[in-house]
C-alpha cells in the first residue's frame, strides 16, 4: 500500500485494471470537513468508484450524485450499493416533475392604479404586486390567463371574488391569517385585532399586521380590507392611495370624504 496520502486500490485487482493514469493521481488537497463538495463533483463527472486518500485514510466514492456516499473499503457496504443507472433514472424523473412545479410564469395586467404582475408556478398563483415595469424575458402560464381576466372583471366591478390556484408560501401564522384574509368578502372591511380573534391569538394584533403586510397576493388575498380598530387605513405595500382607491372602488369609503379615514 502506498505512503500516507497517496492512492490505493479498495480491494484487490481492482485498481490494476484501471489505467496507470487513473490509479495514481496526485492526493487531494482537500480537508476532511470541506470534502462533501468535492465528491458530489467526482459523483457528477462519472467517476463513481474511484480511489482516493484524506487525511492518510482510504476512501472510495459510491452511488449517484443525489445518493452520494462517501465510504471506507468495505466489501460489506460495497455490496448494499444499488446499479447507479437506476437510481440516476429515477432522480431525474423526480427533478423533471419538480422544476416543472417551481418553474416561475409572469403575466401583467394594466390596471386604472398601475401595472399589477401576477407571478404562478404549475401549482398556482405565488405573487401579485403592482411594479414600475415589464420584466425583460419571461413566460405566460393558462393560469395566469384566466388570472389577468378574472383581474380585468374585478376592475370592471363586475368581480367580487376570486377563484384562482393559490400557492402561498410562509410560516404557519402567516399563512392562517392569509387564510383568515380569504374569507373577507367585498366591499367589507375588518381590522387587524378582528383578524386576531378569529384565528384565536387574541393578543397577536401587531403580529397579524406584520402578516398583512407580507402577504405575496395582493387584492385576490385582500389584505387591503383590513384597516386599525379606528378605521384609519394605516398601511399597504402598494401605497395609501391605492388601498384607498381600492376600498372606494368596492363602496367600503363611500361614507368617507376624499382623503378620509388614512392615518398618516
Amino acid at each position: 500500500m502506498p505512503t500516507s496520502g497517496g492512492w490505493a486500490p479498495v480491494c484487490p485487482g481492482r485498481t490494476r485494471r484501471r489505467s496507470l493514469k487513473q490509479a495514481q493521481l496526485p492526493p487531494i488537497g482537500c480537508h476532511e470537513h470541506c470534502i462533501v463538495g468535492f465528491i458530489y463533483g467526482i459523483l457528477d463527472a462519472g467517476l463513481d468508484g474511484w480511489p482516493f486518500s484524506v487525511g492518510g485514510q482510504l476512501w472510495c466514492l459510491r452511488g449517484s450524485i443525489k445518493e452520494g456516499l462517501l465510504t471506507s473499503a468495505s466489501p460489506a457496504m460495497v455490496a448494499t450499493r444499488r446499479p447507479r443507472k437506476q437510481i440516476a433514472l429515477r432522480i431525474k424523473g423526480k427533478d423533471r416533475r419538480i422544476m416543472h412545479e417551481t418553474r416561475g410564469y409572469y403575466g401583467y395586467y394594466a390596471s386604472p392604479i398601475g401595472l399589477i404582475e401576477i407571478g404562478s408556478t404549475a401549482a398556482g398563483i405565488t405573487s401579485l404586486s403592482f411594479v414600475e415595469g415589464r420584466r425583460a424575458d419571461f413566460d405566460s402560464h393558462p393560469t395566469l390567463d384566466e388570472a389577468i381576466r378574472q383581474m380585468a372583471e374585478y376592475f370592471d366591478g363586475t368581480r367580487h371574488a376570486f377563484d384562482l390556484p393559490l400557492a402561498l408560501h410562509g410560516t404557519q401564522f402567516q399563512r392562517e391569517v392569509w387564510q383568515q384574509l380569504l374569507k373577507v368578502p367585498f366591499g367589507q372591511m375588518v381590522s387587524y385585532q378582528g383578524i386576531a380573534n378569529a384565528i384565536g391569538r387574541p393578543r397577536a394584533a401587531r403580529a397579524v399586521g406584520a402578516a398583512n403586510g407580507s402577504n405575496p397576493i395582493s387584492i385576490v388575498v385582500p389584505c387591503h380590507r383590513v384597516v386599525g380598530s379606528d378605521g384609519s387605513l394605516t398601511g399597504y405595500g402598494g401605497g395609501l392611495w391605492r388601498k384607498e382607491w381600492l376600498l372606494r372602488h368596492e363602496g367600503c369609503l363611500l361614507l368617507f370624504p376624499q382623503g378620509g379615514g388614512i392615518k398618516q
